[in-house]
């Protein structure tokens, strides 16, 4: 399976685990990589429709599961 299919997968497990928002710096702490790569994995998950961005006045910290498409792990 293909690396990038493997950290996307890995993302949306912590953002389960988590019960919370997930942040960027989550991701970067979890999975060892950068803070700009952890925030590309979330664009690329907002963009399939697995999360959702919270914005905060004009800036993006957080992002939401989306709990419509939980089904499908479960």
């Amino acid at each position: 399976m293909e690396r990038v299919i493997l950290e996307e997968r890995e993302v949306v497990k912590l953002g389960c685990m988590l019960a919370r928002p997930i942040r960027p710096k989550d991701i970067s702490e979890h999975l060892l990589v950068d803070f700009r790569t952890a925030r590309r994995m979330l664009n690329k998950l907002c963009d399939k429709g697995w999360f959702t961005p919270i914005v905060n006045g004009t800036q993006i910290r957080q992002y939401q599961l989306n709990t419509e498409l939980l089904k499908y792990l479960l």
